[in-house]
Order: C-alpha cells, then structure tokens, then sequence
C-alpha cells in the first residue's frame, strides 16, 4: 500500500466535504492533499496533473480569502451560458496546448493530451468554485469520471477510488448548493 496515496485521500475527501459543506477550512485541506499528488503524480508520469496540483495550491489561498469576504451565509450563484462557452473554448484550446507541451518536452509522459485537457477543466472548475458557482460541481463530475479511467490506467487505485467517491460528493454539493440557491 502506498501511505503517500492513501493520506492523500483522506486529505482530499475532507477538502472536498468541507467544500461541499462551504466551510473555508475545505481550503486548508486541498492545499495539504494537493502537495501530496504533485508528488505522486509527478512520480507516475502524469506531469501536468502533477503542475495542477502546484495550481491548486494557489487557488486554494485565493480560496481562502475569497471565501472570507463572503462572512456570514452566501448563496450559490449560476454562471450564465456565456461565461460557460467561453470557459469550455479556453479549457479545449488550453488542455491541447498543454498536451502538446508535454509531449514536446518529455518522453515520460503518459496521456499528454488528456492529461492537458482535464487539468485546464480542472483549473477552471476551481475558478467557479471559488467564485462559488454552481456549475463547478457539475465540471468536476465530468472531470472526476475521465480521471478514473486515467488513474485505473496508472494502475493507482485507491486514487480511482477516491476519484468516484469524488463522484458521489461533487453530485451531492451539486443538489446542495442549487437547493440552496433557490
């Protein structure tokens, strides 16, 4: 068993949680499991999962201070189908420049592409989310189901699994939050 893996989940299940939750303390625990995998992503060839995770702890700390200008009770905003459209062209034409990046500069680097793509939706999930928008939850479900089939490929399993559990909790803070916002 891989203890850097597993305390990586359980970090991220409660960044998650917490998120879902919309406690600003969510942001203290994905700083924490996002040092983890850049490790164990940069170590399993996954280099632009591993540079997300770097991302993720900036957006973490813009988190925090986002979230705290929000004292007190916030509701849920939707984004509007423009911000949507563009928000999707940017992570298409971002994640293929990343693929194309990481296949350019490195021999070890396992689904260049892929990789690319979800790490400029998951960048751009974290940005709604910050910005607290509803639809970051339905970005991550889509993001999170992709990333299984990567994670099974890598043969990290437990990251798979925490992967569908991730699942299980965006969908969760999704009813949550449009309840909430109503």
């Amino acid at each position: 068993m891989n203890w850097i893996e597993v305390f990586g989940l359980i970090f991220s299940i409660l960044g998650v949680y917490f998120t879902a939750q919309k406690l600003v303390i969510a942001w203290y625990f994905n700083i924490v499991a996002s040092l983890i995998y850049a490790y164990l992503f940069y170590h399993s060839g996954l280099l632009a999962d591993a540079e997300l995770q770097i991302f993720f702890v900036g957006a973490a700390i813009y988190g925090i201070f986002q979230w705290n200008k929000q004292l007190g009770h916030w509701r849920a905003q939707q984004s509007t189908k423009m911000e949507l459209s563009v928000g999707l062209a940017i992570c298409i034409v971002a994640g293929m420049l990343i693929g194309a990046f990481h296949q350019y500069i490195s021999h070890n680097v396992s689904f260049p592409y892929i990789d690319g793509l979800l790490s400029a939706g998951s960048i751009w999930a974290t940005y709604l989310a910050a910005k607290q928008k509803i639809e970051n939850w339905i970005c991550w479900i889509i993001i999170d189901l992709a990333y299984i089939v990567v994670y099974l490929n890598k043969e990290l399993y437990l990251t798979a699994g925490l992967y569908s559990l991730f699942v299980l909790m965006a969908w969760r803070g999704w009813r949550r939050w449009g309840d909430e916002s109503e």
